[in-house]
């Protein structure tokens, strides 16, 4: 992985911004450990490898895509809960210690993509809106304009999302 952001950066003279969204999705109801396992090591080592070669580096921001299931949690799923709350968790330390912005947005459900878009048609049961990809772009763009090294962590969710989630905590 250094290996590969080293010659990123020589072929493209530098790289001065960080997006991480990585991740593995295993919701499946018999889940075993290395299901468990592989679902942590994906998100947190690729999180540490950004973290260690950047962190002496001068970026513009860092922006860590992360879940309000780090809160909330869903069925079946507590690897994508933990891997959640340690990106939040994580991009806190990181913002402490540097010179610029590092955040997780807390994104709750998208209707249009993701691992839960399968569930839209039950989320509209439930009289709930997820986030469409339009209306997604657009609060993302909004938060990456109004970047500073305040509020590590940022919730961007639907209302009548936000709302059923905070019921069920």
């Amino acid at each position: 992985f250094r290996q590969l952001l080293s010659l990123i950066e020589e072929k493209s003279g530098g790289i001065n911004a960080i997006i991480h969204g990585a991740g593995e999705y295993y919701g499946k109801s018999n889940k075993n450990r290395q299901d468990f396992e592989k679902s942590i090591i994906t998100k947190r080592n690729s999180f540490f490898e950004l973290y260690r070669f950047y962190r002496e580096r001068k970026l513009d921001f860092v922006l860590n895509f992360s879940s309000i299931s780090a809160y909330t949690g869903l069925p079946r799923m507590p690897d994508y809960s933990a891997n959640n709350e340690f990106v939040n968790g994580f991009s806190s330390y990181w913002n402490e210690r540097s010179k610029y912005p590092v955040k997780s947005i807390m994104w709750s459900l998208w209707s249009d993509v993701g691992i839960m878009r399968d569930s839209a048609k039950n989320i509209k049961q439930l009289g709930l809106k997820g986030i469409s990809n339009e209306e997604g772009v657009q609060v993302f763009l909004q938060e990456l304009n109004s970047l500073s090294e305040e509020n590590p962590n940022v919730l961007l969710s639907a209302p009548s999302m936000l709302k059923f989630s905070m019921n069920q905590l």
